[in-house]
C-alpha cells in the first residue's frame, strides 16, 4: 500500500510542476508572452498530442459538457487519492489551464505554473503566496489533509488552494512560510 500511494504521489507531483517555466520580470509583455509561448512549446515538445484548445477560461466550468470539442486525450492526471481523469489545456491568452474531465463532463480547473503571477483568485490569492500571507485575508480558513496529496483549503468564491510539504506532500501541517502550489476548482468540499 504505501508503493503504491509513493507512486501516485510521484505521478501527481510530476503532473503538477509539468509543462511549467519560471520568469521574474513579470513587467515586460514581450518576455511574458516570449515565456509562455515557450512554456506551450515545451508542453507540445513533451506531450506532442496533448489537446490545446485557445479560448477564453471563462467558457469552461465545472459540469460543463465538453463533447463539441471532441478532444481524444491519452493523458490522465491523479486528482485525489481515488480519481484519475483525462485532462486537456485551455490557452487563454497565453497562460495555460489543466481542464480535467470524466465522461465528457469537467470535474476540474487547475492553476499549477503561476511564475507569472497572472492568474489571481477573486479574493486576490495567487500561487506563491504564503500561509501567513493568506491567513492575513481569510483569518478562520480550515486546512485539511488529504493523505499523501496535500493540504487544502477552500475560499469563498470556491476555488481551492492547496500546499505539499515535505517527501510526501503531507509530511507535516504547512508553516507560516509554505507557499501555496495549486489552485483549482472543482471537487469536494472539506466543509
Amino acid at each position: 500500500m504505501i508503493m503504491k500511494t509513493g507512486k501516485y504521489v510521484l505521478i501527481i507531483i510530476f503532473l503538477i510542476f509539468s509543462c511549467s517555466k519560471e520568469q521574474s520580470n513579470t513587467n515586460n509583455e514581450n518576455i511574458l508572452n516570449e515565456t509562455n509561448k515557450s512554456n506551450i512549446e515545451e508542453c507540445y515538445i513533451k506531450y506532442p498530442s496533448l489537446p490545446m484548445i485557445y479560448e477564453s477560461i471563462s467558457n469552461f466550468y465545472i459540469g460543463k459538457d465538453i463533447t463539441e470539442y471532441n478532444i481524444d486525450s491519452r493523458y490522465s492526471i491523479v486528482i485525489d487519492s481515488n480519481a484519475l481523469y483525462s485532462y486537456f489545456l485551455v490557452n487563454d491568452n497565453n497562460f495555460i489551464y489543466k481542464i480535467s474531465y470524466s465522461q465528457n463532463i469537467i470535474k476540474y480547473i487547475i492553476i499549477n505554473d503561476n511564475s507569472l503571477n497572472i492568474f489571481e483568485t477573486p479574493e486576490g490569492i495567487k500561487i506563491g503566496m504564503t500561509l501567513s500571507e493568506l491567513r492575513n485575508k481569510f483569518p478562520d480558513i480550515k486546512i485539511y489533509r488529504n493523505s499523501g496529496f496535500g493540504y487544502f483549503g477552500e475560499l469563498p468564491s470556491g476555488w481551492k488552494i492547496g500546499f505539499f510539504t515535505g517527501q510526501t506532500a503531507t509530511e507535516y501541517y504547512p508553516k507560516n512560510d509554505e507557499k501555496i502550489k495549486t489552485i483549482f476548482k472543482g471537487g469536494r468540499s472539506w466543509l
